[in-house]
């Protein structure tokens, strides 16, 4: 029994690293606020002209990932990304965020999965520490078309993206979703092509010092029956982007989007297969010590390819805010935003708890938060 005990203890000695090589880490965000949300340009009476005031979560979530080492600089890894309101206990979809399972090593990383594509790229240059999702103008009105988001803004399902190792500064992303909108399909011989389209996603980015710029590329051909119409709402859209960050602490920043929609079938075939806007942003922040001061104007073109009485398509957007850093891990914010459209305009902000705007509408939020990182 003696012998039998050390043989268990040398055989448990081995085994140790073995152990060690796997590793789970628990990581997320926690925000909320009080926001008060208002259209304007509405007819007179309408409910949705007057004030909302809420208690409204900011994209809380929780993230379960983990790594094994599986030799010869090969490891394996995977992220469950969980999604929850603080304000009303819904939206918690297991995996609803950025979740996949898959290798990585000197060549790079190949991810399985649903992760955020395109619409999310660039938005550092604009990033802030505990405003409202509302503030973020490339998550909103610069991946809008009219009120149709672009890469749904939301993650792609069904994805497979591999992403390179840094050169330089330099890296990139290409992916690929069979439907990034649901469920791949099934074919039918009554619907032929049912199963075949999907998006792509191509990102090259610069990432050194004081210098953050980049370029992404998207095509979205809607999976579906073309002969009912599906490909009708196809998607293709590029963005670029830069900042320069300045020693004192204030950044500059740029992006532009352009961005296209499939007409519906024989609505203005004189005007082109596409309709098509352009858009851009200027976001300047300065930060210094625990205190951080955000602004940023945004503007979307009119959309090409309507009818002239579908015109007065332009929309606009303002952000004016400041956030105090308590520690490394939580701050508090505040911040004022406008959306403003045209007559025939319904862009809406990123996240929009409130009622959404409706062609003509102007929207604003005041928003007092709260923001937790662990």
């Amino acid at each position: 029994m003696k012998k039998q005990g050390i043989a268990l203890a040398v055989a448990a000695l081995f085994a140790a690293p073995a152990f060690a090589q796997s590793n789970v880490t628990i990581s997320g965000l926690v925000k909320i606020g009080v926001e008060v949300h208002k259209l304007s340009g509405v007819e007179p009476g309408a409910a949705s002209y007057q004030n909302e005031y809420r208690l409204t979560d900011q994209s809380s979530r929780f993230i379960i990932a983990g790594t094994e080492d599986l030799g010869g600089g090969l490891k394996a890894f995977f992220q469950v990304d969980n999604r929850f309101r603080l304000d009303d206990g819904t939206g918690g979809e297991f995996a609803g965020g950025n979740s996949g399972l898959g290798l990585m090593g000197s060549f790079g990383k190949l991810t399985l999965g649903r992760w955020d594509l395109h619409y999310t790229e660039g938005s550092q240059i604009e990033s802030a520490r505990a405003l409202a999702d509302p503030t973020i103008v490339s998550h909103g009105l610069l991946a809008q078309v009219n009120g149709t988001n672009i890469a749904r803004v939301s993650r792609s399902n069904n994805l497979i993206k591999y992403d390179t190792p840094s050169f330089n500064g330099f890296n990139a992303t290409l992916a690929y979703s069979f439907n990034p909108a649901g469920d791949e399909g099934k074919y039918a011989p009554a619907a032929k092509g049912y199963s075949e389209d999907g998006a792509w996603n191509a990102a090259v980015r610069y990432v050194n010092g004081p210098i953050n710029a980049g370029l992404s590329y998207w095509d979205y051909q809607v999976e579906g029956n073309p002969a009912a119409g599906a490909h009708q709402a196809d998607q293709k859209a590029l963005r670029g982007w830069f900042s320069y960050t300045l020693p004192m602490g204030l950044k500059l920043g740029l992006m532009v989007d352009q961005s296209k929609l499939r007409n519906t079938t024989g609505a203005h075939p004189a005007f082109g297969d596409f309709q098509k806007r352009t858009s851009w942003m200027l976001p300047v922040s300065y930060v210094f010590g625990a205190h951080a001061i955000y602004f940023n104007y945004g503007k979307a073109g009119r959309v090409s390819g309507n009818a002239p009485a579908a015109d007065k398509t332009k929309a606009s957007q303002w952000v004016l805010g400041y956030d105090y850093a308590l520690s490394k891990r939580t701050s508090v914010g505040v911040n004022y935003t406008k959306l403003s459209n045209d007559d025939n305009a319904a862009y809406n902000f990123k996240n929009v708890r409130g009622t959404a705007a409706v062609a003509g509408n102007d929207a604003q939020q005041f928003y007092v938060g709260i923001a937790h990182t662990f």
